[in-house]
C-alpha cells in the first residue's frame, strides 16, 4: 500500500541532504500516493456495486487521509523546512501550495459529499456525484505531488508520472474557451432576440457543470452554482432576465481573474 514505484520521485527524495527534511518529505509523498489508491479504490466500487452507499466508508478514509496530509505539513514538514538552510526561503511558497489543496478538498467535503445524502433521487445521481468526487481529489492530489516535487526538481512535471494529467495552465485555457462560450450565449441571448431560447442556455450550462466546473475556484465554484439556482427559479419570469445579467457579470469577472493570473 505504502511503496512509492517512481524513480524520478525517488530520485527526488534521495537528493535531499537535509536528514529531517528528506524522511519528512517521503512521508509526505507516501500519504499523497496513498490518496491516489483511495480515489482508484472509490471508483473501482462505483463500477462494480449497485449500491453507491458501499462507498461511504472509502470516501471517509479519503476525508482521514487528507486530514492526515494536512496536519503533518502543520506539524512537523513546515517546521523540518524552516529549519532546513537550503529550503527555509521555500516556506511561503509550499503555504500557498497547502492552502489550494484546501480549497480543492472543500469542494467534496463541504459541498459535493453533501448532496450524497439528499433525499430527492431525482436531484442527484450519486454515481455521477462520486465519479466527480474522485475527479476533484485526483486533479488535487496530483497538482499537490507536482509542485511539492518541484520544489527539489524545477523541470518536474506532472505528466510524466500521471497519465492525461494537464497542468493548472492547460486547464485554466480549456476553462477558459468554456467560459467564453457560456459568455458569448449570453450575449446573444440579449442582442440577438430569439436566437438563444432559457432552454438552449440551461443546456449549455448543465453541460458546464457536469464537465468543467470542478476547474473553477472554490469561490466561484459556489457563486456559479448559486446562480444557477437563481435562473432555475426564475425561468420564465421577468426575473430571469435580471438574473441571467447578474450571471454575465459574474462570469465576465472569472474570465478577467484568468487573464490577470496568467499575466
Amino acid at each position: 500500500m505504502d511503496k512509492i514505484y517512481q524513480k524520478n520521485i525517488s530520485d527526488i527524495i534521495v537528493g535531499i541532504n537535509d536528514k529531517k527534511l528528506k524522511k519528512n518529505i517521503g512521508i509526505l509523498y507516501i500519504l499523497a500516493f496513498r490518496t491516489l489508491k483511495i480515489n482508484n479504490f472509490i471508483e473501482l466500487n462505483i463500477k462494480k456495486s449497485r449500491d453507491t452507499n458501499i462507498t461511504i466508508p472509502l470516501i471517509l478514509a479519503l476525508q482521514k487521509n487528507v486530514d492526515s496530509i494536512d496536519k503533518f505539513y502543520m506539524s512537523r514538514l513546515n517546521n523540518s523546512l524552516i529549519q532546513s538552510k537550503e529550503h527555509q526561503k521555500d516556506q511561503n511558497y509550499l503555504e500557498k501550495i497547502f492552502n489550494a489543496f484546501r480549497q480543492e478538498y472543500k469542494k467534496i467535503f463541504e459541498t459535493e459529499f453533501i448532496h450524497f445524502f439528499e433525499r430527492d433521487p431525482e436531484k442527484f445521481n450519486k454515481r455521477n456525484l462520486l465519479k466527480n468526487i474522485v475527479h476533484i481529489s485526483d486533479i488535487a492530489i496530483q497538482e499537490l505531488i507536482e509542485n511539492i516535487s518541484k520544489l527539489f526538481d524545477p523541470e518536474f512535471e506532472g505528466v510524466n508520472i500521471f497519465e492525461n494529467y494537464l497542468s493548472r495552465n492547460q486547464r485554466s485555457d480549456v476553462l477558459k474557451k468554456k467560459l467564453i462560450n457560456l459568455h458569448t450565449k449570453i450575449n446573444d441571448f440579449f442582442s440577438k432576440k430569439g436566437s438563444i431560447s432559457p432552454s438552449d442556455l440551461f443546456f449549455e450550462l448543465n453541460l458546464f457543470i457536469e464537465t468543467d466546473l470542478n476547474s473553477l475556484l472554490y469561490k466561484d465554484w459556489n457563486e456559479f452554482l448559486n446562480h444557477y439556482n437563481n435562473l432555475q427559479k426564475t425561468d420564465f419570469t421577468p426575473d430571469f432576465r435580471f438574473n441571467l445579467k447578474a450571471f454575465h457579470t459574474f462570469i465576465t469577472k472569472i474570465l478577467k481573474e484568468i487573464v490577470d493570473n496568467k499575466g
